[in-house]
């Protein structure tokens, strides 16, 4: 008598893969969506405010807010997930993906941090140009907006770079991962 026993993958799809997915989706939206639009925590502005980081930081509070959100829900249904499945020694194919997509949120925030980063840089060096020149304040306002506007390009730029990046990244993640698991799935109907 042979017992053949087979995995469903409903499950997993419905519970793990479908909700994952969305976050990374979740996160790149954060990319598209403009800072000054999203709140950001009190407590982080307060921080930044005493830091004297508060005029160019401000504004992606909002963007950390909601991918450190994701990261929390990608941990929590990780937690959920191991708290129902037997414990074993290895990484499994779930374990891929559920890193895959922390991954992939976890670039989203270190975009967001350089974004931030060069706009501090090149607010301080309008500072420090600032401080250098002796022009009229006319030429100081029309300088200034020449950097803001520079600024606010170079981090669109920046952002709709790693848009298309990451959404590349994650296509072909995607792809190697659904490919490798159906061929494994195939080689256990076939070795039964």
């Amino acid at each position: 008598m042979a017992l053949k026993l087979k995995r469903s993958l409903n499950f997993h799809i419905t519970r793990t893969f479908i909700p994952s997915s969305l976050f990374v989706c979740l996160a790149w939206a954060s990319v598209f969506i403009p800072s000054h639009l999203l709140p950001g925590a009190p407590f982080v502005v307060v921080a930044f405010c005493c830091l004297n980081h508060c005029i160019s930081t401000l504004s992606f509070l909002g963007r950390v807010t909601l991918g450190i959100t994701i990261l929390l829900s990608l941990a929590s249904m990780y937690s959920s997930l191991n708290s129902i499945t037997p414990p074993i020694a290895y990484n499994t194919n779930l374990d891929v993906w559920i890193f895959g997509c922390f991954f992939l949120v976890c670039s989203t925030l270190l975009e967001t941090v350089t974004v931030v980063a060069l706009k501090h840089w090149k607010a301080l060096d309008r500072r420090s140009a600032k401080v250098g020149d002796k022009s009229s304040k006319s030429d100081g306002i029309n300088s200034s907006t020449k950097t803001r506007d520079e600024i606010e390009r170079l981090s669109t730029k920046v952002d709709r770079w790693f848009a298309l990046t990451s959404f590349f990244i994650f296509a072909v993640f995607s792809l190697v991962y659904w490919v490798d698991l159906l061929k494994n799935e195939k080689k256990a109907d076939i070795g039964s």
